[in-house]
């Protein structure tokens, strides 16, 4: 199996098989004003593990 996911990969399967994009996109768009980081959107109370912080 790992085999066959390398080729398709090498193949570009992921990339010549994907759809065509819609003609129009809605999208949502966040701002805030200052300095905006990771903590601003990330899970970080909820998250046991965070890679951008030590321990």
């Amino acid at each position: 199996h790992a085999k066959k996911v390398i080729q398709s990969w090498a193949d570009a399967e992921w990339f010549l098989s994907r759809p065509k994009l819609a003609e129009k996109i809605t999208v949502t768009v966040f701002k805030v004003t200052g300095e905006t980081n990771t903590d601003d959107l990330s899970p970080a109370p909820d998250a046991w593990s965070r890679p951008d912080i030590p321990l």
